[in-house]
């Protein structure tokens, strides 16, 4: 049984060590990136929640005003206010661009 070893110049032993130093280097810069955008995205979304909380407790103040403002609407305010009660109503229908033009082929 035959062994076969790699035989390397002196030229590709440095090269390799330098590219080797630079990966590293370069995974090293990534990883520091990358946590720095975790750290700004969690610091970003904790501003939202307190946004969106904000934004919350403001639309329930304001159904709350609402439903006050809506439980005092009733026939005497609409009758001191001027308007009076329909005599007749009457109803339209909407005919529909189909419809039309099944009348007209008919």
């Amino acid at each position: 049984m035959r062994t076969h070893a790699l035989k390397l110049n002196k030229l590709e032993t440095p090269m390799i060590f330098w590219g080797l130093l630079f990966a590293l280097i370069l995974f090293a810069f990534l990883y520091v990136f990358l946590i720095n955008k975790t750290v700004l995205n969690v610091a970003g979304r904790q501003r939202a929640e307190k946004s969106i909380s904000a934004l919350n407790s403001e639309t329930g103040e304001l159904e709350a005003a609402y439903m006050s403002m809506k439980s005092g609407i009733d026939l005497n305010l609409a009758h001191s206010l001027g308007f009076s009660a329909t005599i007749s109503t009457k109803y339209i229908n909407r005919t529909t661009l189909g419809q039309l033009s099944s009348r007209s082929v008919e």
